[in-house]
C-alpha cells in the first residue's frame, strides 16, 4: 500500500528513499533511543542497524529531554529547599550554602531516568580492571551480577563529584547551564 514501508522486516538502503520507509525507521530509532537511554517502555517494533544508527542520532535530543527534567528538579529544590537565614547583629544574611540537596536530586532523578546505564558501567569497568586478571577473566568479572568494593567505591566517588561540582555550579547560577552541557556531552559523545 502506498505510504507504509513495503519491506519493515527487510529494510535496505534503497527502502529506506522512500518516505515511509524512512519515517517508520526514524520513530522506531526515537522508540530505540528512548527504551535504551531513559526507564520509558517502549519497546521498538524493528531493530536492524538503520534504526539503530537513528537510535544513536536521537540520542543527544533524548538527553536533552532528562537534562530538562533534571534541571527542573534543581530549580524546585533550590525553591524549596533555601539555605538557613542567620541574623547578625541584628541584620538579616543568609548563609551561603551551596544547594547541596537541590544537587543530589537533581543527580538522582538523572541516574533514575537514565537507568543507571553510566554508573553500572562504570562500577563493572573498575571491578573488572581492578581484578588484575587476563583480559578473558576480566571479562568475566564485568559480567556478573554483584559489585565489587573498588566498584561501589568509584560509584560514591563520582556521585560524589558530581554532586558537588553541580552545588558549585549553581551556586554561580550556572546550574541548569552545567546540567544541560554536562548530559548534552555526554550523548554527542557516543556519537
Amino acid at each position: 500500500r502506498r505510504g507504509e514501508c513495503q519491506r519493515p522486516g527487510l529494510r535496505t538502503t534503497a527502502c529506506l528513499r522512500t518516505t515511509a520507509c524512512l519515517r517508520t525507521t526514524v520513530l522506531e530509532g526515537l522508540r530505540l533511543s528512548l527504551t535504551t537511554f531513559t526507564v520509558a517502555p517502549i519497546r521498538a517494533a524493528h531493530v536492524d542497524r538503520h534504526t539503530a544508527g537513528f537510535a544513536m542520532l536521537w540520542g543527544p535530543l533524548v538527553g536533552a529531554a532528562l537534562a530538562a527534567l533534571a534541571a527542573a528538579v534543581l530549580f524546585v529544590g533550590r525553591q524549596v529547599f533555601q539555605g538557613p537565614t542567620v541574623w547578625i547583629s541584628s541584620v538579616r544574611t543568609e548563609l551561603l550554602m551551596p544547594p547541596l540537596l537541590a544537587s543530589a536530586l537533581a543527580v538522582a532523578t538523572l541516574a533514575v531516568l537514565s537507568r543507571g546505564l553510566h554508573l553500572d558501567g562504570l562500577a563493572d569497568t573498575v571491578d573488572g580492571l581492578a581484578s588484575h586478571r587476563p583480559a578473558e577473566q576480566a571479562l568475566a568479572v564485568m559480567s556478573e551480577g554483584p559489585v565489587g568494593a573498588l566498584g561501589a567505591t568509584a560509584l560514591m566517588l563520582c556521585l560524589l563529584t558530581d554532586v558537588l561540582a553541580l552545588a558549585t555550579s549553581t551556586l554561580e547560577h550556572h546550574g541548569t547551564q552545567a546540567l544541560l552541557m554536562a548530559v548534552l556531552t555526554s550523548r554527542v559523545a557516543m556519537l
